[in-house]
């Protein structure tokens, strides 16, 4: 072999062997870009180093050693409780024939005995209670009525019938509008010349109410303005003009609770004499 043919195998030898090892080069990388450093973290993988926000922490939480409380809550006087009230079953107008304009709410000795405009039985007081209503087609809209409760209660303990004497819990009727009549624990209790006896030894009266006996407004001398005769006798009823009366709430409450519209006994207002209510008598 000659010398020219040696140099030429082993120059082909020595390129074979450099491209050899250049593609050795180029498959090892591809492989390594492929192959995961496992010293490189994972993004797929969750950190337990780093919190997670929808995982509750309960080493945050303080457990708790108390015992649930067997004690009832305190509960707040109040607040004061309305009647469902059907205005088309009460009664009012002339119904006495003696010069006041009654509206009769519950009367045992009444028409509205057997057909109530309210379920009476559900009062239940120590507070007081109160009556709001609305009153239009008075003739006189400048003259003023005085209009008061006259009430005993189911066990006849809570006593009014009429006028007391310094008019705490009455209202005066100055034309057509609403007006509000109520009674007190501290009414029922003060001195009164037209109260029934307390049925008591002492001078206070009980706190209790419950229901009614006897539940009527009456507004003084405004049946006599009015004109009206009492009960027509064709038709069975009261003599009520052009009156009318709507809207009527039935409220009552518990002691240590008090509407704003409620003044003490003690009130400012003026104490009339005794001798000027000789024109309402009280019954």
């Amino acid at each position: 072999m000659t010398m020219k043919k040696l140099a030429a195998m082993l120059m082909a030898l020595t390129m074979s062997v450099a491209m050899l090892a250049s593609c050795g080069d180029v498959d090892s990388s591809s492989k390594a870009e492929s192959t995961p450093d496992s010293s490189a973290p994972d993004s797929s993988v969750a950190d337990s180093s780093v919190p997670d926000s929808s995982v509750a922490d309960s080493s945050d939480a303080p457990a708790s050693s108390e015992e649930p409380s067997s004690e009832e809550p305190e509960v707040p006087a109040g607040p004061s409780t309305f009647s469902a009230f059907d205005e088309s079953k009460l009664l009012y107008g002339d119904i006495e024939h003696g010069g006041k304009f009654r509206l009769e709410l519950f009367n045992t000795y009444g028409d509205t005995k057997n057909d109530p405009a309210f379920d009476n039985e559900e009062m239940d007081f120590t507070g007081g209670f109160s009556v709001t209503f609305d009153i239009a087609g008075m003739t006189n809209q400048e003259k003023e009525y005085l209009a008061t409760l006259t009430f005993a209660d189911a066990g006849w303990q809570w006593q009014s019938w009429g006028i007391n004497d310094n008019n705490v819990g009455a209202a005066k009727i100055v034309g057509d509008g609403t007006y509000t009549v109520y009674l007190t624990k501290e009414i029922c209790s003060s001195a009164n010349p037209n109260y029934a006896n307390a049925k008591t030894d002492d001078d206070t009266y009980p706190g209790y109410g419950w229901g009614a006996a006897v539940f009527c407004i009456d507004i003084y001398e405004l049946a006599v303005d009015e004109g009206l005769t009492g009960k027509n006798e064709e038709t069975g009823e009261f003599d009520k003009g052009n009156i009318t009366i709507s809207n009527v709430k039935v409220e009552w409450w518990e002691e240590g609770f008090t509407p704003d519209y409620v003044k003490p006994v003690d009130s400012t207002m003026a104490k009339v004499d005794e001798d000027a209510f000789a024109k309402f008598p009280a019954e």
